[in-house]
């Protein structure tokens, strides 16, 4: 568990237990990407299409404000690379490709079946590798993780034209990028394109924002200047949300001190994000990053929403974190009015 650093330089107040009534809900996009994949178990392949088809038309969006589109193809294909922990056994990653052949063999012109077919093997590649830095990997895992990669990209390239007009057929693409290290003319076209036929589609930003990040393949004002233009890009419709979602995707203990994040622009995303999309999962981690930011204010505020019901995935696994966060706010703010 990754403990709250902020807290050690002021007042660390942990509660030695989880009280009873702590709400345990689980991350909205994996709950809804788990509705999908018991329907690809039943083999309910048409509905699958139609909730496609659906998505794409109206840009639906699920309960946190990501797009439905995803959430079905996190349920068909895998969605570890958007932060679900579906650890499944490798049986169960060769069930799901059997399943998807066999989607695609009874409706050979589905589009989310056969880019799909493709992402599946991007997702079984990071199930292979594991979630940890490049140095945790076992040695052994390197190559089949590449040749996942490299079977991702080959079905891809290889995809029909419908396939290739459809927003996560841009999306695995790019992750296939960050993958194999694009240079980055490559990654930007792919990117561009995306953007211009897709622009509400989020899993591009959340990639390529990982692409232009000092851990990957860019430096600090690579991505200053990515994150800049897409808030810039998309402010007309949603304010300073993707200031906020993109830093979140990338959050580090030190996001505030070291120079990656401006809280007060974060800030800003959030509240048109928890307006727009009041769903726990956004207020708690408002509420959480309010925390490694120092902003009792805003703490105590989300305080009164969250109440006694915390999210406690939301708060690095353990109630503790939030109840010392909140402990935390209220002497940060008790020493403000003493001053």
């Amino acid at each position: 568990m990754r403990q709250i650093a902020i807290l050690a330089s002021t007042v660390i107040f942990f509660v030695a237990c989880v009280p009873a009534n702590a709400e345990v809900i689980e991350y909205p996009f994996e709950a809804v990407t788990q509705e999908y994949y018991k329907m690809l178990l039943d083999r309910k392949f048409e509905d699958l299409d139609n909730a496609a088809a659906e998505s794409r038309k109206n840009n639906l969006t699920i309960s946190d404000g990501q797009p439905k589109l995803a959430a079905i193809y996190g349920g068909v294909a895998g969605c570890l690379s958007a932060g679900c922990n579906n650890r499944l056994h490798e049986a169960d990653w060769q069930q799901r490709l059997q399943l998807l052949t066999e989607w695609r063999t009874k409706y050979p012109n589905s589009v989310t079946a056969e880019v799909a077919q493709a992402k599946v093997f991007l997702q079984h590649a990071y199930a292979i590798r594991g979630q940890g830095y490049a140095n945790t990997v076992k040695n052994e895992a390197w190559p089949l993780f590449y040749k996942n990669i490299e079977a991702a990209n080959l079905y891809l390239q290889r995809a029909s034209t419908a396939a290739k007009q459809d927003p996560e057929w841009y999306a695995t693409m790019l992750d296939v990028g960050v993958a194999q290290s694009w240079p980055q003319e490559k990654f930007n076209e792919i990117y561009l394109e995306g953007k211009k036929k897709a622009p509400s589609y989020l899993p591009l930003y959340f990639t390529a924002s990982a692409y232009f990040a000092p851990r990957w393949h860019g430096s600090v004002s690579d991505l200053h200047n990515f994150i800049d233009d897409v808030v810039v890009f998309t402010q007309p419709k949603l304010g300073k949300t993707m200031y906020a979602r993109l830093n979140w995707s990338l959050w580090t203990d030190t996001m505030f001190t070291d120079g990656q994040t401006d809280w007060n622009q974060m800030k800003a995303g959030f509240e048109r994000m928890t307006t727009d999309f009041p769903d726990s999962w956004n207020v708690n981690n408002f509420a959480k990053f309010a925390c490694l930011a120092q902003d009792g204010e805003t703490v105590l505020k989300m305080e009164k929403v969250i109440g006694d019901h915390p999210i406690e995935r939301a708060w690095w696994g353990s109630v503790a974190n939030y109840r010392g966060c909140v402990a935390n706010a209220q002497s940060l703010m008790q020493r403000r009015v003493h001053r």
